[in-house]
């Protein structure tokens, strides 16, 4: 996600709009936590995860400590991420 363009996204539900709060200083956005009166929303493999739900604030605190990784499993437990492509293998336990 393009740094620059952040800042013209509004929440869907509420118009408010985003910044970034987390994500370093490259103009590309790979991890971070963008901030809207609607509340902090992980970006997760330059994707802004709007969704309010349970795994919210978990992911949003594993970004927020560098533990980006981390944060890309939790996201999606049952994709694995294999050389830069998507695959819905799920993960064995």
């Amino acid at each position: 996600m393009q740094r620059d363009f952040i800042a013209s996204l509004q929440y869907p539900y509420t118009g408010s709009l985003f910044e970034l709060a987390v994500g370093g200083d490259t103009p590309s956005i790979d991890f971070g936590v963008a901030i809207s009166g609607a509340g902090r929303f992980p970006i997760i493999g330059g994707v802004l995860r709007l969704l309010s739900d349970e795994l919210q604030r978990p992911l949003v605190d594993l970004i927020e400590r560098g533990r980006n990784e981390a944060a890309l499993r939790a996201s999606r437990p049952d994709v694995i991420m294999i050389a830069g492509a998507l695959s819905s293998t799920p993960l064995s336990n």
